[in-house]
């Protein structure tokens, strides 16, 4: 499994000075391009240094950076986005476009109560609460009818990663509002449960004991274990991001398919998923204690 250190490598000491980079660099290996910055990949990565509690300093500037680069109006017409950026010698520049809405919030939401729970930093919340408040409203704005995110406007893909990544998010933003000192929300957590309904109602495929990794159209696709990206490696969202807290035994009978089915490859994973492994794990040792 993942052991503490075993993503250090070599830094990239030319923009390590980015807030972005320099998460980033942590996972890096040798020859690896730098320029490009995934906010979502990095916010994995800077919640794999929260959960070890190093470098914690270095999150926290990741977290104001990315609070700086939302959108107040994307080319969608939506606020509190955030799209992939450059960076080429020393300088940034917005790529346009993101790869999902909805995953890309509901991810940092969660990071920042992660950050808050080992920091007490409850300052850089306050500070910035206006931007806090409207990523979560981002997330109201992707939600439809029956409680599931979409992960483009526009688009009729809902998926599961995605979508547990939004009840995480919202957890956490639950949280802070607590830690605010601010009024339990009724809005709040009517939002928050109709997608953990939903994602029960609409992704969990009966005859197969498993989740559906994606719907579109009303078209549900259909997951395997044998294929590990994304169908099985989806399944340990709803795990993670606590789903399945009243279910489980769901949730060990989806862990231990998971380990027996791809247990021997998990070394040869890019350093984004393995953390998510490591993370469930973490989750699920926890649950049995």
């Amino acid at each position: 499994m993942l052991a503490e250190g075993i993503w250090l490598a070599c830094p990239a000491a030319a923009q390590a000075e980015h807030p972005a980079v320099a998460i980033a660099a942590h996972y890096a290996r040798e020859g690896d391009d730098l320029s490009g910055i995934n906010p979502y990949i990095v916010a994995l990565f800077a919640l794999n240094e929260v959960s070890h509690e190093r470098n914690l300093g270095e999150v926290r500037e990741f977290i104001l950076w990315y609070l700086k680069h939302l959108n107040s109006r994307d080319r969608f017409g939506l606020s509190g986005t955030i799209d992939d950026y450059i960076v080429a010698d020393g300088v940034e520049r917005s790529a346009g476009s993101y790869d999902s809405a909805d995953g890309y919030a509901g991810l940092f939401l969660h990071l920042v109560h992660q950050y808050v729970l080992k920091t007490n930093d409850v300052a850089l919340v306050r500070s910035h609460w206006k931007e806090i408040e409207r990523i979560a409203r981002l997330l109201v704005a992707l939600q439809d009818r029956k409680g599931l995110t979409r992960a483009l406007p526009g688009s009729s893909a809902r998926y599961l990663m995605d979508n547990c990544e939004v009840y995480g998010g919202l957890t956490g933003y639950t949280a802070l509002r607590g830690r605010l000192g601010k009024r339990e929300s009724a809005e709040w957590a009517r939002v928050r449960n109709a997608v953990k309904r939903a994602v029960i109602a609409a992704f969990y495929d009966r005859e197969n004991a498993l989740f559906f990794w994606a719907l579109d159209d009303g078209a549900r696709m259909a997951s395997s274990w044998s294929r590990f990206y994304p169908d099985a490696f989806a399944q340990l969202f709803p795990i993670y991001f606590g789903l399945l807290c009243e279910q489980p035994l769901l949730k060990q009978q989806l862990w231990e398919t998971f380990l027996a089915r791809h247990a021997a490859s998990l070394a040869e994973l890019p350093a984004e998923q393995r953390i998510v492994i490591e993370l469930t794990r973490v989750t699920m040792e926890a649950s049995l204690r």
